[in-house]
């Protein structure tokens, strides 16, 4: 896989294109019927200043998603509250193995080393989870399987960054600004695809962390 970001030019795109029509459906840009009951002239300037206003909505997520890093696209996923699996992989597996690929006693035996390392501290602990992790995925990360998980992780971490940017606009553009009236079907729509992009991202990233173990207990 050449790129692993090229789904910004494919999937991110495409669903950000699909919030902004579902955006134009639920303000009645489109119903026909409204616009024969009020002057030609006002319907074109509405129907013209709402898909202005949802292409600079469209160009600012693309902006502000691209403008934050991994560890604070990271910190808007958990908020500090719960880890990415990285950061406690191995402390998950030593006290209970869900990952029918490999058993308990293998990534004990394997990484032995590890644990007789971690430190007893939380904080500590989980910086050196991760970077004990990250050093047996640079091993694996140009593994087909290590790719396509890594990139299916990104693309919904990028997904659910742009959800949570598109409801901060639209926040502040129909609160503050007024250029909308603010439409509540819409924002529950929003902050469904929200909690559900955060759920799903979190389950891309584990199984992107428990293929990069998996694949290493299988080499001799």
């Amino acid at each position: 896989m050449s790129n692993l970001k090229d789904y910004r030019e494919k999937e991110l795109r495409w669903y950000l294109l699909a919030n902004l029509f579902i955006f134009l459906l639920m303000h009645n840009v489109f119903n026909i019927q409204e616009i024969e009951n009020i002057e030609f002239v006002e319907a074109c300037i509405s129907i013209t200043s709402s898909i202005a206003f949802s292409a600079v909505l469209y160009l600012y997520t693309l902006l502000v998603e691209s403008l934050f890093s991994s560890e604070t696209k990271d910190f808007f996923l958990n908020f500090n509250i719960f880890h990415l699996p990285g950061q406690k992989v191995f402390s998950t597996i030593k006290n209970k193995c869900n990952d029918y690929r490999f058993t308990q006693d293998q990534v004990l035996n394997k990484y032995l080393g590890v644990y007789t390392q971690m430190p007893s501290r939380k904080k500590e602990r989980y910086s050196y989870e991760n970077a004990r992790w990250y050093e047996i995925y640079h091993i694996h990360r140009e593994n087909s399987m290590v790719e396509v998980s890594h990139r299916d992780y990104l693309l919904s971490r990028d997904i659910y960054i742009s959800t949570l940017s598109i409801i901060f606009i639209y926040v502040i553009s129909t609160r503050l600004f007024d250029f909308f009236p603010f439409n509540m079907e819409y924002f529950i729509y929003l902050f469904f695809m929200l909690v559900v992009m955060n759920i799903g991202t979190y389950q891309k990233s584990k199984r992107f962390v428990y293929n990069v173990i998996a694949l290493d207990l299988q080499k001799k």
